[in-house]
């Protein structure tokens, strides 16, 4: 789960793990196997966090998957 997301991000997962046709929000094993996850949610991140928050978000991110069972690296 997101629970280690800071919270400037939380609103542009919710907004495109909403849209990314997965059966749920918290089906990760679904979004990280979706390639336009990371690109459609980078310039939301930047604009709405600082770049600690940012650094803290893709390690969120890469746990999230590699617990899902789905590991992604974020460049």
């Amino acid at each position: 789960q997101l629970g280690d997301i800071p919270s400037c991000a939380l609103n542009c997962f919710v907004d495109a793990l909403g849209k990314d046709g997965c059966s749920s929000l918290t089906d990760f094993a679904c979004h990280c196997t979706k390639t336009e996850l990371i690109p459609s949610v980078t310039p939301c991140v930047q604009a709405a966090c600082s770049a600690d928050d940012q650094a803290k978000v893709i390690t969120a991110v890469e746990g999230t998957c590699a617990e899902a069972g789905v590991p992604i690296s974020i460049p």
